[in-house]
């Protein structure tokens, strides 16, 4: 989708749709797994037993650095996190910051990989492949570690 808005509608209004779209998904989860559908949401991650440690990550450390983190490392599917947080209890102010922040840099990053697809040779696209390449392995390493030093 984020690709996609960047080649349909341009970096700026690519990002700016992505980043509504993704806190509105995000919100809409998170009250979920917080409210009516808790049960449900459980019952959800109960059939991924590794997002348990995500679960406990995010009760344990309910801040804006563990949500960012795992919301820009490809190590936690985007959803789940969600639920996850509405599950653990972190608060909404903590959770809207965290998920805000972490989502920013690929709303900026890929909607303008989007648009550099119409020049795939060009200086801009290879730079941004480089970065997404590095920045994908740095995240992963990032929440691994994190949820690894959770209390089990």
């Amino acid at each position: 989708g984020l690709v996609a808005g960047g080649l349909l509608f341009g970096p700026g209004l690519g990002a700016a749709l992505s980043i509504g779209g993704d806190l509105l998904g995000a919100l809409l989860c998170y009250g979920l797994a917080r409210g009516a559908g808790r049960a449900w949401a459980a019952e959800q991650l109960a059939r991924r037993p590794r997002l348990g440690r995500v679960v406990k990550l995010l009760a344990e450390r309910q801040g804006v650095a563990a949500l960012a983190v795992l919301r820009v490392s490809p190590i936690g599917h985007f959803t789940a996190v969600s639920y996850a947080a509405g599950l653990a209890g972190v608060r909404p102010a903590p959770y809207l910051l965290g998920t805000a922040i972490g989502i920013l840099p690929g709303a900026a990053i890929y909607p303008l990989l989007g648009h550099a697809l119409l020049r795939p040779g060009s200086p801009l696209f290879l730079a941004l492949v480089a970065f997404l390449a590095v920045a994908v392995v740095v995240t992963v390493l990032l929440a691994r570690r994190a949820v690894r030093e959770s209390p089990e």
